[in-house]
Protein backbone atom coordinates (compact mmCIF):
# COMPACT_ATOMS: atom_id res chain seq x y z
CA UNK A 1 0.00 0.00 0.00
CA UNK A 2 2.34 2.82 -0.96
CA UNK A 3 1.37 6.47 -1.67
CA UNK A 4 0.18 7.17 -5.42
CA UNK A 5 -1.03 9.74 -7.42
CA UNK A 6 -4.68 10.07 -8.56
CA UNK A 7 -5.58 12.53 -11.36
CA UNK A 8 -4.62 15.77 -9.85
CA UNK A 9 -5.21 14.55 -6.19
CA UNK A 10 -2.60 12.80 -3.85
CA UNK A 11 -4.05 9.25 -2.42
CA UNK A 12 -2.25 8.84 1.01
CA UNK A 13 -1.09 4.88 1.89
CA UNK A 14 -3.93 3.24 4.13
CA UNK A 15 -6.30 4.97 1.95
CA UNK A 16 -9.11 7.62 3.59
CA UNK A 17 -7.84 9.51 6.18
CA UNK A 18 -9.97 10.67 9.18
CA UNK A 19 -7.35 13.61 9.98
CA UNK A 20 -4.61 15.70 8.38
CA UNK A 21 -1.29 15.58 8.96
CA UNK A 22 -0.26 18.64 12.14
CA UNK A 23 0.97 21.61 11.37
CA UNK A 24 1.65 23.89 14.25
CA UNK A 25 0.70 26.91 14.96
CA UNK A 26 2.69 30.31 14.17
CA UNK A 27 3.61 29.10 11.51
CA UNK A 28 5.01 31.36 8.11
CA UNK A 29 5.48 28.49 5.64
CA UNK A 30 4.23 24.91 5.54
CA UNK A 31 5.04 22.82 2.44
CA UNK A 32 3.90 19.73 2.17
CA UNK A 33 5.30 15.88 0.44
CA UNK A 34 5.23 12.57 0.32
CA UNK A 35 6.98 9.53 1.10
CA UNK A 36 6.65 6.47 -1.23
CA UNK A 37 7.86 3.06 0.09
CA UNK A 38 6.64 -0.44 -0.96
CA UNK A 39 6.41 -1.70 2.61
CA UNK A 40 6.69 -1.06 5.72
CA UNK A 41 10.35 -2.19 6.31
CA UNK A 42 11.49 0.55 4.23
CA UNK A 43 9.82 3.49 6.09
CA UNK A 44 12.65 3.87 8.71
CA UNK A 45 15.50 4.58 6.18
CA UNK A 46 13.00 6.26 3.67
CA UNK A 47 12.26 8.47 6.51
CA UNK A 48 15.57 8.83 7.63
CA UNK A 49 17.63 9.40 4.37
CA UNK A 50 14.39 12.14 3.70
CA UNK A 51 15.32 13.89 6.89
CA UNK A 52 19.23 13.63 6.07
CA UNK A 53 18.39 15.43 2.58
CA UNK A 54 16.21 18.19 4.12
CA UNK A 55 18.88 18.83 6.34
CA UNK A 56 21.46 19.08 3.96
CA UNK A 57 19.40 20.91 1.34
CA UNK A 58 18.17 23.35 4.14
CA UNK A 59 21.71 24.09 5.70
CA UNK A 60 22.94 25.02 2.49
CA UNK A 61 20.43 27.71 1.57
CA UNK A 62 19.56 28.83 5.24
CA UNK A 63 22.38 31.08 7.48
CA UNK A 64 23.55 29.55 10.80
CA UNK A 65 20.68 26.29 10.41
CA UNK A 66 21.92 24.08 13.01
CA UNK A 67 20.30 20.47 14.16
CA UNK A 68 18.20 20.78 17.01
CA UNK A 69 15.62 17.93 18.61
CA UNK A 70 12.52 20.28 19.69
CA UNK A 71 8.70 18.70 19.98
CA UNK A 72 6.78 22.02 19.34
CA UNK A 73 3.55 19.95 19.81
CA UNK A 74 2.79 16.35 20.27
CA UNK A 75 3.33 15.83 16.79
CA UNK A 76 5.62 18.12 15.21
CA UNK A 77 9.71 17.84 15.54
CA UNK A 78 12.06 20.66 14.99
CA UNK A 79 15.00 19.53 13.38
CA UNK A 80 17.05 23.21 12.42
CA UNK A 81 17.09 25.98 14.31
CA UNK A 82 19.10 29.34 13.85
CA UNK A 83 18.20 32.35 15.93
CA UNK A 84 15.36 33.59 14.04
CA UNK A 85 13.68 30.57 12.67
CA UNK A 86 12.77 26.46 13.49
CA UNK A 87 12.65 24.19 10.63
CA UNK A 88 10.25 21.02 11.20
CA UNK A 89 8.13 17.91 10.32
CA UNK A 90 4.99 16.41 11.04
CA UNK A 91 4.30 13.17 9.37
CA UNK A 92 0.70 11.09 8.75
CA UNK A 93 0.24 8.22 7.27
CA UNK A 94 3.28 9.22 4.58
CA UNK A 95 2.02 12.63 4.20
CA UNK A 96 4.70 15.29 5.47
CA UNK A 97 4.52 18.61 6.45
CA UNK A 98 7.67 20.42 6.42
CA UNK A 99 6.87 24.04 8.29
CA UNK A 100 8.71 26.98 9.60
CA UNK A 101 8.06 29.19 12.51
CA UNK A 102 10.13 31.84 14.51
CA UNK A 103 12.22 30.76 17.17
CA UNK A 104 10.75 32.00 20.17
CA UNK A 105 14.23 31.78 22.15
CA UNK A 106 14.90 34.82 19.95
CA UNK A 107 15.01 37.85 21.65
CA UNK A 108 14.52 41.21 19.56
CA UNK A 109 16.42 43.85 20.90
CA UNK A 110 14.82 46.48 18.13
CA UNK A 111 12.12 46.54 15.87
CA UNK A 112 15.06 46.09 13.47
CA UNK A 113 15.49 42.81 14.80
CA UNK A 114 11.77 42.07 15.19
CA UNK A 115 11.72 42.51 11.52
CA UNK A 116 14.74 40.61 10.61
CA UNK A 117 13.19 37.70 12.43
CA UNK A 118 9.93 38.28 10.46
CA UNK A 119 11.72 38.82 6.61
CA UNK A 120 13.35 35.56 7.33
CA UNK A 121 10.66 33.42 7.94
CA UNK A 122 8.53 34.52 5.20
CA UNK A 123 12.03 34.22 2.80
CA UNK A 124 13.17 30.81 2.96
CA UNK A 125 13.17 29.23 0.12
CA UNK A 126 11.19 26.24 1.69
CA UNK A 127 9.59 24.82 -1.30
CA UNK A 128 12.65 24.59 -2.77
CA UNK A 129 14.39 23.22 -0.44
CA UNK A 130 11.61 19.98 -0.24
CA UNK A 131 11.85 19.77 -3.97
CA UNK A 132 15.64 19.27 -3.40
CA UNK A 133 15.44 17.15 -0.54
CA UNK A 134 12.31 14.44 -2.12
CA UNK A 135 11.17 15.84 -5.32
CA UNK A 136 7.76 16.43 -4.83
CA UNK A 137 6.05 19.32 -3.55
CA UNK A 138 2.11 19.33 -2.73
CA UNK A 139 -0.10 21.86 -2.39
CA UNK A 140 -3.22 21.84 0.51
CA UNK A 141 -6.45 22.10 -1.94
CA UNK A 142 -8.98 21.44 0.99
CA UNK A 143 -10.50 20.23 3.44
CA UNK A 144 -13.53 18.23 4.37
CA UNK A 145 -15.75 18.49 7.13
CA UNK A 146 -14.99 14.84 8.38
CA UNK A 147 -11.18 16.42 8.46
CA UNK A 148 -9.80 14.58 5.20
CA UNK A 149 -7.98 16.87 3.37
CA UNK A 150 -7.11 16.87 -0.51
CA UNK A 151 -3.31 18.05 -1.93
CA UNK A 152 -2.28 18.21 -5.24
CA UNK A 153 1.44 18.42 -7.00
CA UNK A 154 2.51 22.12 -7.15
CA UNK A 155 3.39 23.46 -10.12
CA UNK A 156 7.03 24.43 -10.60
Amino acid sequence: MGAGVGVGVVQIRGGRMSRSVSVPSEVTQVVYTTLEQDNDDEDNWIWDDFIASLKAEAQAKIAGMEECDVWVDREDHAILQNSHALLGVSEYCGLVSVWIRPNKNFVPQSDADELAQALECNNIPLAKIVEAANGTVLRHVATFSNGEAVYERSQP
